[in-house]
């Protein structure tokens, strides 16, 4: 899939954290944000933010035709070189590949900071298929290991990010 039409990726600045949140919140009262049971304050997602940024992490948005309609971004995992990824979409906006396109960027973005793989626990069947559509492969899945009340079972996911994934060698 090429690039999604009238679709802008771009790093995310404070300002457009009230839409962030709004997005945010709506995915947790949804219950499909695993080891997330109340919705975060602006002012946490703000400081969330910061706190990769200062890391060098990308933290990115996607804006469809100018309105901001999801967002994603890679933190830390376990070690140094791999990243944990994590993308957010407005239900609005699902199946027009703007979750995709901002994978797609993310993983660009981690790839050129020298990270080497990329992982994501994630709980719901879209983002599977999201994530096998762009390289990922399953390798476990917690039972009820997240949510409110364990009624989510995430799934967890990698890929290698870079032409060789020096991860397997040592592996």
């Amino acid at each position: 899939m090429g690039p999604v039409a009238n679709v802008v990726i771009v790093p995310a600045h404070d300002e457009d954290i009230p839409a962030i949140s709004g997005i945010y919140a709506r995915r947790v009262r949804a219950g499909l944000v695993p080891f997330e049971t109340e919705a975060p304050t602006p002012k946490e997602l703000r400081r969330r933010r910061l706190e990769l940024r200062s890391k060098h992490f990308p933290y990115l948005v996607a804006f469809y035709d100018n309105a901001l309609v999801g967002y994603a971004y890679a933190g830390p995992y376990r070690d140094r070189l791999t990243v944990e990824d994590f993308v957010c979409i407005d239900p609005a906006y699902a199946g027009k590949g703007i979750g995709r396109a901002l994978l797609d960027a993310l993983i660009h973005e981690s790839e050129v900071r020298g990270f080497r793989r990329m992982v994501a626990v994630i709980g719901d069947r879209a983002s599977v298929r999201l994530h096998r559509r762009c390289g990922f492969t399953m390798v476990g899945a917690p039972r009820a290991a997240g949510g409110a009340d364990g009624a989510i079972e995430p799934v967890l996911m990698q890929r290698p990010l870079g032409k060789t994934d020096v991860l397997s060698a040592v592996a």
